[in-house]
């Protein structure tokens, strides 16, 4: 995706100030200068620049950092893969940067609550943005403080300020509302108008759940800490994912490593000038797997999200290329399963029903294998688990494009297995 909104700068253009302030400033792109100097002008142009792998940043973030300042802002890259968390370092002329896109993009009126991943270090404000309160969500007075708030508003310098919009990690959401229902607290009665969601996924029947305790709308976001700028919104019309901010979106073969224009592969996205400076990463390897949508007509090229690359099925298939199943897709068909066991949350384990299936998703050779664990032993109820392993292998064919297909002509075989629960030893994790 090279193209830019109407009225705003062709992001070709952008990119190329991208690539001559990285090579003039970083080290990793200053030693590839010859590959980096050369014109770019299409998307053809661009496949031919190297993808960054998250393994080459680990092994060695300074060189793709600017090193001649001090950072203003740290975050940390941790939420979806966990493990120790990888720092991104911002400096104050990127927070002005975004000053203006941010104020391109229409803001939800009234004041926003947002609750913040702890895990990703402090926020981040940029200049200029207003109406939003931070908190966290990790001591019980944390939860305390967010039902204050919401009950009361904050008590803001020019008066009291209520709470219209409540931002926060998708799981947080969930163990929020259990928070409040188990001491009776109708969420309703706050007035929230807007739910926003992130960070992993919201099963539909929470998402049902939200709604209605909250009485407001839930709105699901995509984004990486790795990238700035690379919030994608969820269309109310296709359901699929649009880029609103100035960031390059394209999608390639997972293992050809090829761009590609329709089908499923892994996402790439590259930072800009000005918008990242102090570290640019330009062809980021996402490993996230995404199903290019068909156009839509509201926001044009999107992308429907299907999980991990690292952790997804690849099924082999004769003359054909593999058929690609991701771990996202599984959970969202097992996730109105009542039969299907739930992940306890570590930090949250009062909480009930608020973490994701339990499963686990394979490949051997033209076998697509997934094994899921219940909240019961099969052996005890066998038509129960019977019908539990059906529904789910018809969602699955139902869901996965290509699979269906695959399936009668013979040249994959889907298998659905259950176990009884703690008995799956290494569920597939998203």
């Amino acid at each position: 995706m090279l193209n830019a909104a109407p009225g705003s700068r062709p992001l070709v253009d952008q990119l190329r100030d991208t690539l001559e302030y990285a090579v003039s400033r970083i080290p990793w792109y200053r030693q590839r200068a010859s590959a980096y100097s050369r014109p770019v002008e299409n998307r053809a142009d661009l496949a031919t620049l190297p993808i960054i792998d998250r393994a080459t940043v680990l092994a060695d973030p300074s060189a793709f950092t600017a090193t001649e300042e001090w950072p203003s802002s740290i975050i940390y890259s941790s939420s979806t893969t966990g493990g120790v968390g990888r720092p991104r370092w911002r400096n104050a002329a990127e927070l002005r940067a975004w000053v203006e896109v941010l104020a391109s993009q229409p803001e939800p009126t009234g004041t926003t609550l947002a609750i913040h991943p702890f895990d990703q270090g402090p926020p981040i404000l940029p200049p200029g943005v207003s109406n939003r309160l931070y908190v966290g969500m990790l001591v019980p007075w944390h939860f305390e403080l967010i039902h204050d708030l919401l009950a009361h508003g904050w008590s803001s310098p020019a008066g009291p300020r209520h709470i219209t919009t409540v931002d926060c990690f998708s799981p947080g959401l969930r163990i929020l509302t259990e928070w409040l229902e188990q001491r009776a607290i109708d969420p309703r009665e706050f007035g929230v108008e807007r739910l926003v969601g992130y960070g992993s996924l919201q099963p539909q029947p929470w998402r049902d759940r939200l709604r209605s305790a909250w009485g407001a709308t839930y709105l699901d976001l995509y984004g990486t800490t790795d990238i700035i700028l690379s919030e994608a919104v969820q269309c109310p019309l296709c359901h699929a994912y649009h880029f609103p901010h100035p960031v390059i979106v394209e999608v390639v073969d997972g293992v050809t490593r090829q761009p590609i224009t329709e089908g499923t592969g892994v996402l790439l996205l590259s930072e800009l000038y000005p918008f990242a400076q102090m570290q640019v990463l330009v062809r980021y390897w996402t490993d996230d797997l995404v199903e290019i949508a068909k156009p839509c007509p509201l926001g044009g090229f999107g992308l429907l999200l299907r999980g991990r690359y690292a952790t997804s099925a690849v099924v082999a298939r004769v003359e054909r290329e593999p058929l690609l199943v991701g771990a996202l897709q599984v959970a969202e068909a097992c996730a109105d399963l009542a039969d299907v066991a739930l992940a306890t949350i570590g930090w949250a384990p009062w909480a009930i029903d608020v973490g994701l299936p339990r499963f686990s998703l394979r490949s051997h050779g033209s076998e697509l294998s997934v094994t899921v664990e219940l909240r019961y032993s099969p052996s005890l109820f066998p038509a129960p688990a019977a019908h539990a392993r059906d529904v789910l292998a018809d969602r699955l064919l139902a869901s996965v494009t290509g699979l269906a297909e695959a399936v009668a002509d013979g040249e994959v075989a889907l298998a659905v297995h259950t176990v009884g629960p703690g008995r799956l030893t290494e569920p597939t994790t998203l």
